[in-house]
């Protein structure tokens, strides 16, 4: 029997190693913010999904916040709340455990189709004075 071809082709085959893309995807992207300025908190919330912001407050102008997870921030001196909510669907919630010493006021623009406000203050205390901006998009059927 005889073969076809040259013994003496070799061929050469060498490994390497080529970087993959990166395939992380993370969750979700939430962004946020809560500045204070004099006795003015606003917060501006965005996300893809369900929005929430969690506004605690002890009564006293003392003024927590949590929006989307994220670790709560802490502020003082606080009579006016500005919330603009930018997500696919916004849940805005304002806890007090006492009630408030002075008069307080929480305006929100909430921008979704699918927003929602729940608060809690106990009675007997100042009046909180709420304004909300409901922004629903149009969406052609």
């Amino acid at each position: 029997m005889s073969r076809k071809g040259n013994s003496q082709q070799r061929y050469h085959f060498r490994p390497c190693l080529e970087p993959l893309e990166d395939r992380t995807a993370p969750a979700s992207v939430s962004m946020g913010t809560a500045v204070q300025a004099g006795s003015v908190l606003a917060v501006n919330v965005a996300s893809p999904g369900i929005s929430t912001t969690l506004i605690v407050e002890n009564g006293q102008g003392d003024v927590a916040v949590e929006w989307n997870g994220e670790s709560f921030q802490f502020f003082s001196g606080i009579s006016n709340i500005q919330v603009v909510a930018q997500g696919f669907g916004n849940i805005v919630a304002v806890y007090s455990p006492a009630a408030l010493a002075t008069p307080e006021t929480l305006n929100m623009t909430l921008t979704g189709l699918f927003n929602g406000l729940f608060y809690h203050l106990p009675n007997g205390g100042a009046k909180m004075t709420t304004q909300a901006n409901v922004q629903m998009p149009f969406i052609p059927f």
